[in-house]
């Protein structure tokens, strides 16, 4: 599995993509992955469904479902980063090629894979910090993730998009910091992004 990193879009990217992108059979675009007391604290449990409403508010820094602001904006803040995680060619293909049977599981491979990547990240190397424009020391973070599963590539105007097995790992720039102190923090991605060699093995 490849992984890539980079600065996630805007929600638009992940909610407004043409219906066939999806992986077939899924109602909604994606699910939550959560670590920590973020999520719980949020009401966001591993495997709910990701609600265009809930995803926007969380992008932003605000509660899923109050829209209460959970952190103060500042310049130059970054409100997520996407990590790809990308199946290897021969898998995407034999998935398009494959009985529904392959492509269930092919599909829980995937998942599965994802999950053990994520783990890794978040046991080795999350930190959030605290403090004005998350300057502060740095805390063990806990994590929200939104996963998006996509079969193909991403279609154009001009054609449809080739086999490519991947799903964008939405990780928030949102946290509870695991301290007594229990005080909202920005996620640290430099301590993110340094897990990616690590979590390329998954």
């Amino acid at each position: 599995m490849v992984i890539s990193i980079m600065h996630a879009p805007g929600t638009a990217y992940y909610l407004d993509a043409p219906q066939s992108y999806y992986l077939e059979g899924h109602k909604s675009a994606g699910y939550w992955i959560g670590f920590g007391q973020t999520a719980e604290a949020l009401g966001l449990r591993t495997g709910d469904p990701v609600k265009a409403e809930a995803f926007e508010r969380v992008f932003r820094g605000h509660h899923p479902e109050t829209d209460e602001a959970l952190i103060r904006p500042y310049e130059g803040r970054r409100e997520a980063e996407d990590a790809t995680h990308a199946a290897p060619k021969s898998v995407s293909i034999l998935r398009g090629l494959g009985s529904p049977e392959i492509v269930a599981e092919i599909d829980a491979a995937q998942a599965a894979a994802v999950q053990a990547s994520l783990d890794q990240v978040f046991n080795r190397h999350a930190v959030s910090r605290r403090g004005k424009q998350g300057q502060g020391a740095p805390d063990p973070a806990s994590l929200i993730v939104a996963v998006f599963p996509h079969a193909d590539a991403r279609p154009t105007d001009e054609a449809i998009g080739d086999p490519h097995l991947h799903s964008h790992a939405v990780i928030m720039n949102l946290s509870r910091a695991a301290t007594v102190h229990g005080a909202r923090s920005t996620a640290e991605c430099s301590t993110i992004f340094s897990g990616k060699p690590a979590a390329s093995t998954a």
